[in-house]
């Protein structure tokens, strides 16, 4: 799907310190520091961006709520929808300033292990969390790839 819609993509995985080619990657240090890298040399630097989509799986949700911070001006520029695949993100633990928390409960759906059908509507156990539908699957390694059809419908929508 996204080279049918003729999107281009980075995949960074921010555990590992490396990109999609398992390249190493400087300031990997810690995944905040990873994710800050590859923002500020790779993504804002490539030309003609108008529009970001972000898919974070797991710890990703957390390294996103932080980059979100960061570069909130950017962000808002930027990043048109997120969609959290089981993400630890946990707004109140990682003290998120409210206007991000804010920008990220309109731009943001998190796709959770459940035993109910995929993409059915959850309540979030977190009062003020982003919204909550079901990946179909109660594995979280499969959140993701579950729910990768309709993160994509949603990023169209936004």
């Amino acid at each position: 799907t996204v080279r049918e819609a003729s999107w281009r993509y980075c995949i960074w995985h921010c555990l590992e310190g490396k990109c999609s080619l398992c390249v190493c990657v400087q300031m990997s240090e810690s995944p905040e520091r990873h994710a800050e890298y590859v923002w500020t040399k790779y993504i804002t630097q490539l030309p003609g961006v108008k529009r970001i989509d972000i898919v974070a799986h797991s710890y990703g949700g957390l390294v996103t709520v932080v980059m979100a911070g960061r570069f909130y001006e950017a962000f808002k520029r930027l990043v048109c929808g997120i969609a959290f695949t089981d993400s630890v993100h946990g707004f109140e633990l990682h003290h998120s300033p409210k206007k991000v928390r804010k920008w990220m409960k309109q731009h943001s759906v998190n796709w959770v292990t459940s035993r109910l059908p995929l993409n059915a509507p959850l309540h979030s156990t977190n009062a003020g969390d982003v919204a909550c539908r079901s990946a179909g699957t109660e594995k979280h390694e499969e959140t993701s790839y579950k729910a990768i059809e309709h993160i994509f419908t949603y990023f169209k929508e936004k």
